[in-house]
């Protein structure tokens, strides 16, 4: 009867946890300074926006599989660092460096981004 349980208990242990125990994701995770270059135009005044500005940010593993948050932004994260998001593609360029742009608009104007964030 002993061997039983402890034959249970073993597999339990080794069948229990369906967590990947090596997180790709991972490396990418933490505190970023972001530097976002925006420019927004329209079809009756041109350029409306074009500037600079940085901000504080973080890079977290979503709940989803193959995800993560920029900033709370959603992207899909490949095991080779590129990135895909809604309007977005980019990558990082190492495990301390991203880069991504971002478009949106229809055919009376439209914004574009482009970011690039090193880890503090």
């Amino acid at each position: 009867m002993k061997k039983i349980w402890w034959l249970v208990f073993f597999c339990s242990l080794l069948l229990g946890c369906k967590k990947n125990p090596f997180d790709y994701r991972a490396k990418y995770t933490g505190e970023y300074v972001f530097s976002v270059h925006s420019v927004s135009w329209n079809i009756m005044q041109g350029v409306t926006l074009d500037t600079t500005y940085s901000h504080n940010g973080r890079v977290e593993i979503d709940s989803e599989e193959n995800t993560i948050l920029i900033s709370n932004s959603a992207f899909i994260i490949y095991e080779d660092g590129t990135l895909e998001g809604e309007e977005c593609k980019g990558e990082f360029e190492s495990t301390k460096k991203i880069s991504y742009s971002c478009n949106s608009g229809g055919l009376g104007g439209g914004s574009y981004h482009t970011v690039t964030g090193e880890k503090r």
